[in-house]
């Protein structure tokens, strides 16, 4: 979720559980963090980050998300799943990354 929920752990629970996702209605724990390891550097030279929990715990990833058209597409691969991989999964720290050089460019950075 980037820098949603206030960029921290806590809040991000608290954003899911407003949508109704929640431990209890999920049957599975919901755990969340801001740490993040590099995992990579992209071909443009970006780091490549991603959850700590999610890369030492999880047995897998599924990025779900919906199909909606976007305001404003300027490129392949601006918004959606792209965008869920490297800013969700990369927390504040791959927002920040993805969102450094301005909105105006994120297409040319991811």
């Amino acid at each position: 979720m980037g820098s949603h929920g206030g960029a921290t752990g806590e809040g991000q629970v608290e954003i899911l559980a407003e949508l109704g996702i929640t431990e209890e209605s999920t049957g599975a724990p919901i755990v969340s963090s801001m740490e993040v390891v590099q995992v990579g550097v992209s071909k443009n030279g970006l780091p490549v980050n991603i959850d700590k929990n999610a890369h030492t715990k999880a047995d897998a990833i599924i990025i779900t998300g919906r199909i909606k058209p976007h305001t404003s597409f300027r490129a392949s691969y601006e918004s959606g799943l792209a965008k869920m991989i490297a800013v969700g999964l990369g927390k504040q720290v791959g927002a920040e990354i993805i969102h450094s050089a301005g909105v105006e460019n994120i297409p040319f950075r991811v």
